[in-house]
């Protein structure tokens, strides 16, 4: 839990000085939403060519 806190302030502070934290947060949430996104469609992608190829 303290990694992950601290993984989270590192954050805040690499965000650009102009931003509020509310705002740098909220970039932050949606930067993380859009890779985790990402990397599920890829384990997605993975699984189905992985099926593909082995039930022949």
């Amino acid at each position: 839990m303290k990694a992950q806190q601290e993984f989270k302030r590192q954050l805040l502070l690499a965000a650009p000085p102009h931003l509020s934290d509310k705002d740098a947060q909220a970039l932050i949430d949606d930067k993380l939403q859009r890779h985790l996104e990402g990397m599920i469609a890829s384990i997605e992608k993975e699984a189905k060519e992985y099926e593909e190829r082995f039930q022949k």
